[in-house]
């Protein structure tokens, strides 16, 4: 159910975090519509994924497969777009400090945020993959 909430916090994002003066943009408000695309579409099979194991009480081998790639692309896509600077509003640091009144370190928040994006989506992965297998359910979706 990661996926869900992450699914739901990037809608929420895209119109603004409320703050005491307004709102501001954590994402670039300048990213394509691509790249929003395909997160939100990644993030959202994933969660489908999760949410249909849930249902069915187990993953299947054609389920956490689909979950993988998808984990795979959306981690993909964040970390590539993080690493060119393009995920993140430019003027982040000045807006957080702006409103919270401190100006964290922000390439040590940007590499755990890149080790915790590519960690979720590989335990995602691995979890799935590895209750596939040992589920004793014929392998439909």
């Amino acid at each position: 159910m990661l996926g869900a909430t992450l699914l739901a916090a990037l809608f929420w994002q895209f119109g603004g975090v409320t703050a005491a003066d307004g709102q501001f943009q954590v994402l670039d408000p300048d990213l394509h519509l691509i790249w929003k695309t395909v997160i939100i579409l990644t993030l959202g099979i994933s969660a489908l994924c999760s949410l249909r194991a849930w249902t069915q009480r187990g993953w299947t081998i054609p389920v956490a497969v689909v979950n993988t790639g998808a984990n795979w692309v959306s981690g993909a896509v964040i970390v590539a777009l993080t690493a060119k600077g393009a995920l993140f509003s430019p003027d982040l640091p000045q807006q957080v400090e702006a409103t919270f009144g401190s100006s964290p370190e922000w390439s040590a928040i940007t590499e755990v945020f890149l080790i915790l994006v590519a960690g979720v989506a590989i335990w995602d992965s691995v979890d799935g993959l590895l209750r596939a297998r040992h589920d004793k359910r014929p392998a439909g979706m």
